[in-house]
């Protein structure tokens, strides 16, 4: 005689409709190793989720990318008109500290 999780466990090694990679799509319900299984609701509201902070996260990387790009010509320009003596490299580094505090998603400005 078999358990309701035995045949369900059948019904998903079987390819059922019911499985989710080999255990049951029941949130009331665990699998042999007594973890909770997400219903196929709570493996929906994860993927939607998971879809929003990829996008947001692409966002703020684009945003940054953006500021950062929006910054660099100026400093370029710094560097070729005024080379790179010790007046030049102060004025550039107070340059670079006051960009920096302006653009609040970077966390630092340098020249290698």
């Amino acid at each position: 005689m078999s358990t309701s999780i035995e045949r369900e466990d059948e019904t998903a090694r079987a390819g059922g409709r019911d499985s989710f990679q080999g255990v049951p799509q029941c949130s009331s319900k665990t699998n042999r190793f007594d973890e909770k299984v997400p219903s196929s609701v709570e493996l929906g509201e994860m993927d939607v989720a998971t879809s929003n902070l990829s996008r947001a996260m692409a966002q703020q990387a684009d945003n940054t990318f953006k500021e950062t790009d929006s910054a660099l010509p100026g400093i370029v320009e710094r560097v070729q008109h005024d080379g790179t003596g010790p007046a030049a490299l102060k004025r550039l580094h107070d340059l670079l500290v006051m960009r920096e505090q302006e653009l609040a998603r970077l966390t630092g400005l340098f020249c290698i």
